[in-house]
């Protein structure tokens, strides 16, 4: 295990709230901060794949239950709908 020295300036009324957080979780600050560090890389991880599915993860769960398709398809050409759309409906 490597070790690693890290120095911050924080304010003492939140540097009290991380004790606090800590212990309420029977943690050492240590662990704690380890824990919330490796929770932090597990969510980026997963991102890294693709810029489609970074965008995917910030979605909340629900609405990816909602899209059947990740990304559109490659046939689909919106404005010759539309145009024949209208033309139908003005009986062209």
């Amino acid at each position: 295990m490597a070790k690693l020295v890290l120095e911050f300036d924080l304010e003492p009324s939140l540097l009290d709230s991380i004790r606090n957080k800590a212990r309420a979780k029977k943690e050492s600050l240590l662990e704690y901060t380890e824990k919330l560090y490796r929770r932090d890389i597990d969510q980026i991880a997963p991102m890294n794949n693709s810029e489609a599915d970074e965008k995917n993860e910030v979605l909340p769960q629900w609405i990816k239950d909602l899209t059947m398709t990740k990304t559109p398809t490659s046939d689909f050409d919106a404005k010759e709908l539309y145009g024949d759309h209208i033309m139908k409906k003005n009986g062209l």
